[in-house]
Formats: C-alpha cells, sequence, structure tokens
C-alpha cells in the first residue's frame, strides 16, 4: 500500500512530466516562440554576407527598378549566419533593420561601411528598411527583404 508521502511525491512527478509534455509540445507547434539559440542547436548553418549600398538611388539603386517592388533581396536558409553590409556613399545617414531578426537598427553616416551580424533562426520573409526619418529617397529605402526558407 503506498502512503500519503509518496502519493504526494508520485503526484508532483506526474504534474511535472506533464508540465514538460506540454510545454514541449507549444514549443513544436510554434505557439511558445523560442530564441536563436535554442531553435538551432545541432543545426550548422552556413556564413552568408550581403551589402547594401545606401545612396540617393536608394538600397542598391532600388529607385531604378520597375514600379515599387521589393528590391534588394536576400535568400539564407534557415539556422545560416547572416552578415549584412550597409555601405552608406551617399551625403545623409542611412540605417537598417531587419525585421523580428534584428530590430536594434545599425545607423552609417555619410561615407562609411556597418554591418549587422544575426542567426537566421525563424522561416519567413523578413522586411529590410530604413529606420532614420528625413531622407530624400526614403521610399526606396523601405523594401529590401531577406527570406529565410
Amino acid at each position: 500500500m503506498v502512503n500519503l508521502k509518496s502519493r504526494r511525491v508520485l503526484g508532483a512527478v506526474g504534474a511535472t512530466v506533464g508540465l514538460v509534455l506540454v510545454v514541449t509540445g507549444l514549443v513544436y507547434s510554434g505557439v511558445i516562440s523560442v530564441g536563436p539559440t535554442l531553435t538551432c542547436i545541432g543545426v550548422s548553418g552556413s556564413t552568408r554576407t550581403f551589402t547594401i549600398i545606401a545612396n540617393l538611388g536608394g538600397f542598391n539603386d532600388s529607385k531604378t527598378q520597375a514600379g515599387y517592388g521589393v528590391w534588394p533581396v536576400m535568400n539564407v536558409s534557415k539556422c545560416d549566419h547572416v552578415t549584412i553590409r550597409l555601405l552608406n556613399t551617399d551625403t545623409q545617414t542611412h540605417s537598417i533593420v531587419v525585421g523580428v531578426l534584428a530590430m536594434e537598427p545599425l545607423v552609417v553616416s555619410s561615407g562609411k561601411t556597418l554591418a549587422v551580424n544575426f542567426l537566421a533562426y525563424k522561416t519567413g520573409h523578413f522586411r529590410v528598411y530604413r529606420t532614420v526619418t528625413g531622407c530624400a529617397v526614403h521610399e526606396f529605402t523601405q523594401n529590401a527583404e531577406l527570406n529565410v526558407t
């Protein structure tokens, strides 16, 4: 016969196991998001480097592209290590943010080049855009995209 103390221990163990199973299920189903380190454990992605040139032509001369579509487009795989270099050949300050993946603005003054580094831990289409306002080509620095598959 099981005594009261043993019942309490078994109940606590059962509750803990149940909680672990529920949380694990929520993580795998995507309801609970985990950070980049946990998402890519055991996956060795490639290193991918891109350069975006910011000037009066927009990002990589997006002003000359037909229409106002997405430009430039960068494609990577999940768990790749990504570097985006922002080369500012303009006289005004430019910046970039990569939606969800690198939200801290990278601000680059005239004639400088800086880079943002991050892990592409989540699949999807992420907007890469300028955060600094007051730019003559602002509309052409809003539509870059990073695709993570």
